[in-house]
């Protein structure tokens, strides 16, 4: 298992992607422990961290247990 997760999303993708999607600026980047980094941006991105099969299966943490340190990251997804 990786030791370090980094995270570019100054730009994401919102809808049908990963093609026909649309770009979204997010302007931030994250690291940390891989898993909570996943935890952390699909709740972020409004999803249910639990609905992503990998991140159930590994039982990964709630969002509620992971320390973010740093700005408050918007919520640019509708």
């Amino acid at each position: 298992m990786p030791k370090l997760g980094i995270i570019d999303g100054f730009v994401g993708m919102q809808g049908e992607g990963p093609i026909g999607g649309e770009p979204v600026e997010w302007n931030m980047a994250i690291a940390g422990n891989p898993i909570e980094c996943d935890v952390f941006c699909a709740h972020k991105m409004g999803f249910d961290p639990t609905d992503v099969g990998y991140l159930h299966y590994l039982r990964a943490p709630g969002i509620d247990e992971i320390k973010v340190v740093g700005d408050e990251i918007p919520v640019p997804f509708k």
